[in-house]
C-alpha cells in the first residue's frame, strides 16, 4: 500500500515552509509599536523555559497574536498556525511568526514612526461608566492579585496584595486619579485597551505620558461582592 499524507499533515507541512522562507528570505527588522512589544513579553513570561508557543505579528507592527502550551510535547506546527490565522484576521493582511518557544525567529525593533500607537486612549466618560458601582479584579505580571471597588460616591476601597487602601477616586479629563491620604500611593493614569494577544485582551496604564504597567484586562462585577 502506498504511504499518503493526511491533509492535516500537507497543510502542517505547507505552512511549515511558508514560515520558514519568510523568515530566511528577508531579514530586515520588523518594527513594533510598545503595545506590541508588551504582548511579545508577556508571551515570553507564559512560555517560560519549557513550553511550547508561537508569537505573530502584523508587519507593520500593530498587531499581534500568540498561542501557547506549558508542555514541551504540544505540536508546533499547530500553534504556529493558530497565532498566524488570528493575526491575520485581526490585522487584514498576512502576519509574520515573531518567536517561537522561547526564542526570536524574525529580527524586530521597538519603536518606529512607522510602528506608532494606532488604538486612542479611553476617553473620561468611559473610564467612568466602567468603574463607578463596580469592583475590578486582576492579576500583575508577578502574580500578585489586586482588587479594588469604586463606589458611586467616589471612594474606593483596594486590596492590593496583602495591602488594604482607602481613598477616593476622581475622572479628570481623560485620567483616572486616585488619592489615599497618608501614603505615597496617590496616582493618575490614561488607559488604552490593546488588541487581542494570545485570546485575551491588555490594559496599558500611562502615567506622565509613558506606559507605567501593562496587564491582562481586569475582570468587573458589579457592587462589591469582595466585601471591601
Amino acid at each position: 500500500m502506498p504511504f499518503r499524507l493526511r491533509p492535516h499533515y500537507l497543510m502542517a507541512l505547507f505552512l511549515l515552509q511558508l514560515w520558514g522562507c519568510a523568515n530566511t528570505a528577508n531579514e530586515e527588522p520588523i518594527y513594533i509599536s510598545p503595545r506590541t512589544n508588551t504582548a511579545l513579553q508577556s508571551y515570553f513570561d507564559k512560555v517560560g523555559t519549557v513550553g511550547s508557543g508561537a508569537f505573530a505579528v502584523s508587519p507593520d507592527g500593530h498587531y499581534s497574536f500568540y498561542s501557547y502550551c506549558i508542555d514541551s510535547s504540544c505540536g508546533g506546527i499547530s500553534l504556529i498556525q493558530d497565532a498566524l490565522l488570528h493575526c491575520q484576521k485581526m490585522a487584514g493582511t498576512k502576519c509574520v511568526i515573531l518567536a517561537t518557544g522561547g526564542g526570536i525567529s524574525h529580527p524586530y525593533k521597538v519603536g518606529s514612526p512607522g510602528a506608532a500607537e494606532t488604538v486612542p486612549l479611553m476617553k473620561g466618560p468611559e473610564i467612568e461608566r466602567r468603574v463607578a458601582g463596580n469592583t475590578l479584579t486582576g492579576t500583575y505580571k508577578d502574580g500578585t492579585s489586586w482588587r479594588a471597588y469604586f463606589n458611586t460616591d467616589h471612594q474606593v476601597h483596594v486590596l492590593d496584595g496583602d495591602r488594604k487602601l482607602q481613598g477616593s477616586w476622581q475622572v479628570t479629563g481623560d485620567r483616572l486619579c486616585l488619592d489615599y491620604p497618608g501614603t505615597q500611593d496617590d496616582w493618575c493614569g490614561a488607559f488604552r485597551i490593546s488588541s487581542f494577544s494570545g485570546g485575551q485582551q491588555t490594559l496599558d496604564i500611562y502615567r506622565d505620558g509613558k506606559l507605567w504597567r501593562s496587564m491582562d484586562m481586569p475582570k468587573t462585577e458589579p457592587g462589591n461582592p469582595g466585601n471591601l
